[in-house]
């Protein structure tokens, strides 16, 4: 009989194979990953971004409502914003009011916000004034330039034009 040698180092050498023990230790990790998830998930119920939707929703058709009514007027706007030589704290916003057959629209009153999306503290509201034949000008106390969202409300009776836009302000002029 020819055997070959007895080598019990070799035998145990060839019995451990890391493979079966990493791969049980993946998936008990992935496992234990899993059970922790869900018990986070269970722990903490979703947040609702608004505590009453049915009534966010009919402010929301409230607005798309006023909106269609602004529309239905015909009434258009040319909105010059500040001009290049404005200083800090004073910007004119100045609209100019057509109605569909392009007169001036006049005797009008009315409200504008400006809002920047970077900085909040930014925002600023000023109210409309009369300026000639179809003109209003609010002056808003800016400090700084860029883009602002410009929401518009002017009116004249019960007829309300809306106005949403984005508008560029140039950078002020600093003494």
């Amino acid at each position: 009989m020819n055997r070959p040698p007895d080598d019990g180092a070799a035998r145990s050498r060839a019995r451990w194979n890391p493979w079966p023990w990493g791969l049980a230790l993946g998936m008990a990790v992935a496992m234990g990953m899993n059970v922790a998830l869900l018990v986070v998930a269970v722990r903490r119920p979703p947040v609702l971004e608004d505590r009453d939707p049915y009534e966010r929703g009919i402010a929301h058709q409230t607005e798309i409502d006023a909106q269609r009514a602004s529309d239905a007027l015909g009434w258009s706007a040319r909105v010059e914003p500040c001009g290049p030589g404005w200083s800090r704290g004073g910007c004119e916003l100045r609209f100019t009011m057509r109605d569909a057959q392009g007169r001036a629209v006049v005797g009008l009153t009315g409200r504008v916000h400006a809002s920047r999306a970077d900085d909040a503290s930014l925002d600023r509201e000023a109210d409309f004034v009369a300026h000639g034949q179809g003109q209003y000008v609010a002056r808003l106390a800016l400090w700084c330039g860029g883009l602002y969202r410009i929401e518009a409300t002017l009116e004249k009776g019960e007829h309300a034009w809306l106005d949403r836009r984005r508008v560029v302000i140039p950078a002020a002029v600093t003494s």
